[in-house]
């Protein structure tokens, strides 16, 4: 090899080690901002979102799930691997269904009989593994409150339990 040869050899290096240099530093600009951006596009979004929840438009949302934990006024909901904990409003309304017991056959033509009725419980009658429907309020801060609740009868959960 030639002395010539050994040059263009040690050139052509040290540009393809400066490029290399140049191409990480430029993907790592594009991924920091790039990722500044989307950051904030997120953030934007959250508020809004929040906001048209917390809204008079939106008066109340549902939250359904199996009760994983009661601790005083807040109740642990579990679904399909999520988990959301529900703070109750002290005046909060509870309601489970009772099954008739006496149902009467009904007359042809008639509407059948009632198979159950509603009836108010309290959050201690709220017993882990109950299937629940809650109604929540989102306030402008993103915190969630418990307004009302039915407990489903298990004719009613398709999982049956």
């Amino acid at each position: 090899m030639t002395t010539k040869n050994i040059l263009a050899l040690v050139t052509s290096g040290i540009v393809l080690f400066v490029l290399g240099g140049v191409c990480v530093m430029a993907y790592q600009w594009q991924t920091k901002n790039n990722g500044g951006i989307l950051s904030q596009l997120q953030q934007q979004k959250v508020p809004d979102v929040i906001k048209v929840l917390s809204s008079n438009v939106v008066p109340a949302m549902a939250a359904r799930g199996i009760v994983t934990k009661v601790d005083g006024k807040n109740i642990t909901l579990t679904s399909q691997g999520d988990s959301i904990t529900v703070t109750m409003r002290d005046d909060a309304k509870l309601y489970t269904f009772v099954l008739n017991t006496n149902i009467t056959k009904p007359v042809k033509g008639s509407t059948p009989a009632n198979t159950s009725t509603s009836r108010e419980i309290s959050i201690k009658d709220v017993n882990i593994g109950d299937d629940l429907n809650v109604n929540i309020k989102v306030f402008p801060s993103g915190q969630i409150e418990g307004i009302s609740g039915v407990v489903l009868p298990p004719f009613l959960n398709p999982s049956g339990k």
